[in-house]
């Protein structure tokens, strides 16, 4: 599967800055682009195991219990690397919750839905309903896809090197949005 986790939250977030009206001086977009897609990879990273869990009880009932042990063994096996997305992101959201005018609380929701259409559109159009129960009922493995190590993994860890510069200067960022990057 094609997946682009950033692409919906890039999309929402450029507009949201085009739109700013309350900023004294444009944001540099490169710089822009280079959070946002870090964030929105990060929030996939996040979102995507639970957004799969989720839609795997709820399509598939019988799945539920083998998936919630395979989730956990996935938490676990990747603590360190979720700790590190948790904190960066924590640090990053009140800077796009603010460029998007998003609660803290919208913004856990809005990442939320955008990361359920991109893991859950792409199974529905792409696999049969026989072959979605198939990848629910090996949800370790189907994890193992959504987010391997081979191709999201280390997209993962370029975003978390891409955002530790500005990490630092997030709360500046967000007290004064004549700031740019």
């Amino acid at each position: 599967m094609n997946l682009r986790p950033w692409r919906l939250l890039t999309t929402l977030f450029l507009a949201s800055l085009a739109h700013a009206a309350s900023f004294a001086q444009p944001i540099d977009r490169e710089k822009a682009l280079q959070i946002v897609h870090a964030t929105s990879m990060l929030a996939y990273w996040q979102k995507a195991p639970m957004s799969l869990l989720m839609y795997c009880g709820r399509m598939y009932p019988p799945t539920g219990t083998p998936a919630q042990a395979e989730y956990i063994k996935w938490q676990k096996r990747n603590a360190e690397i979720n700790s590190q997305v948790d904190k960066m992101l924590a640090a990053f959201a009140p800077l796009i919750g603010k460029y998007m005018k998003k609660t803290p609380d919208e913004l856990q929701v809005y990442m939320t839905k955008a990361t359920d259409e991109e893991v859950i559109t792409p199974l529905e159009k792409n696999l049969s309903p026989a072959e979605r129960a198939r990848h629910c009922g090996d949800f370790g493995s189907l994890l193992s896809q959504m987010l391997s190590d081979e191709l999201v993994r280390p997209r993962v860890n370029i975003a978390l090197e891409t955002l530790k510069p500005y990490e630092k200067r997030v709360p500046t960022l967000v007290a004064d949005p004549k700031h740019a990057f």
